[in-house]
């Protein structure tokens, strides 16, 4: 992963800018206009791809090794045809780009002219272009302010993790407390889940750890969800975030984890249910409990995003754009799929957990957060009903083995994106 050199901007124009700027605008910029060049990174991506693979194929008389899938190795490109108009076409995009940008919209004029772009309105009503200085700008122009977005999102205290991380920890435990209060074993589930603190990693130098440094980890016995800081990080520590998220520079890193610290600690909270309530799991990788606490992750984050207490972070259009982050990544990842992890996924998706995934799978933990972060997204609701359902399965008189429960009845939701596919 790289530090960003963006054109144009020296020093203390970066700082006067990440002075008048919020962190979640600079961000949100930052997702408006990867969605506009997207389309034509991924092109190149593919044909670099190709390319390289007709390489080796030709090096060899033998079939050539399968893909990594445990890693998403950033790929240099080369945007196609820089010079031409760069566009977003809305009827294109999926349903979480297109409500990110509408709600989105008036926010991302009035902080895109403190850069001093504007948005309108292309050849049709449905497409979005970018101005500088009242001309339309072209793919590489948009690129090149891309890069200055994250120029800014590097630099050393631009957000505070720890404020952001207990802000969700403590809208969930409202919310947890206030859906599985009456059920078995939760008579004290507010009292315990308010005294959950946040505690960011320590580095200890010692080169096995670096794996375990770089993850969210809960440990309920001791109240505490730990997370890393990637302003205390290490270089090593860095390549290993580069591998698990996959971004090209410093700055994207900072803006796709930033939107991670709203999604993961709603995972790391319904751990810290099952552990009051007493669930027990006694898989070696707890499977079962992965599984449940990946189910209603993202079910659980669109409903604190509608508390009354949260809606100043969760400005008109972030809750989507965290949802586009989460859909990117995700696609990102099925790519770098075989047929065994494939394969393996559905089993332990369809059997709700019950199933673990093969040894191979097992042995892979990069993997293993990879089926957790798309099971996330495939079993997202924005039904407030739906979600209480989804609660009511895991946890409602489901106490002790959780492998005793195998013939439960899985809740109806309104999935919006399957996107592994149905049924194995």
């Amino acid at each position: 992963m790289t530090s960003t050199t963006a054109p144009g901007r020296d020093r203390r124009e970066v700082e006067e800018v990440v002075a008048v700027i919020d962190p979640v605008q600079l961000c949100r910029i930052g997702s408006l206009l990867f969605l506009v060049i997207q389309p034509y990174k991924q092109k190149q991506q593919e044909k670099e791809e190709e390319e390289e693979e007709a390489k080796e194929e030709s090096k060899s008389d033998t079939a050539p090794e399968p893909k990594r899938r445990n890693s998403l190795p950033p790929t240099p490109y080369r945007l196609t045809q820089g010079d031409r108009v760069a566009e977003l076409d809305l009827e294109a995009a999926n349903e979480f780009e297109r409500t990110f940008f509408e709600a989105a919209e008036e926010d991302l004029m009035k902080h895109l002219a403190m850069l001093g772009l504007a948005l309108g309105r292309g050849d049709s009503s449905s497409t979005i272009v970018l101005y500088s200085k009242g001309v339309v700008m072209t793919r590489e122009q948009v690129h090149n302010v891309l890069l200055d977005v994250d120029l800014l999102l590097q630099q050393p205290g631009v957000f505070d993790f720890q404020r952001i991380l207990e802000r969700v920890v403590a809208a969930c435990a409202a919310e947890l407390s206030e859906r599985c209060g009456s059920f078995a074993g939760a008579s004290d589930l507010g009292a315990q889940l308010r005294q959950v603190k946040l505690v960011p990693n320590k580095v200890s130098g010692e080169e096995y750890m670096v794996k375990y440094e770089t993850s969210f980890c809960t440990n309920m016995s001791a109240r505490e969800i730990s997370y890393p800081n990637p302003y205390t990080l290490t270089d090593a520590h860095m390549e290993v975030l580069s591998r698990r998220y996959g971004e090209e520079t410093r700055g994207s890193f900072m803006r796709c984890f930033f939107l991670h610290c709203f999604s993961v600690p709603c995972h790391e909270m319904l751990h810290c249910v099952q552990h009051v309530l007493g669930q027990e799991d006694k898989d070696l990788l707890s499977w079962s409990a992965e599984h449940d606490a990946s189910f209603a992750s993202l079910s659980l984050l669109w409903a604190i995003s509608e508390r009354d207490d949260m809606r100043d972070l969760f400005v008109p259009g972030f809750r989507e754009e965290i949802m586009v982050e989460t859909l990117r990544w995700s696609a990102r990842v099925l790519v770098h799929w075989d047929d065994v992890a494939m394969r393996e996924y559905k089993k332990w998706r369809d059997s709700f957990g019950m199933q673990a995934p093969c040894k191979s799978i097992c042995d892979d933990s990069m993997t293993i957060g990879q089926f957790k972060g798309v099971l996330a997204i495939e079993r997202m609701c924005s039904d407030q009903a739906e979600l209480q359902a989804q609660l009511e399965f895991l946890f409602r008189d489901r106490l002790g083995d959780v492998y005793q429960y195998a013939d439960r009845k899985p809740p109806k939701m309104t999935n919006k994106f399957i996107i592994a596919g149905g049924g194995s």
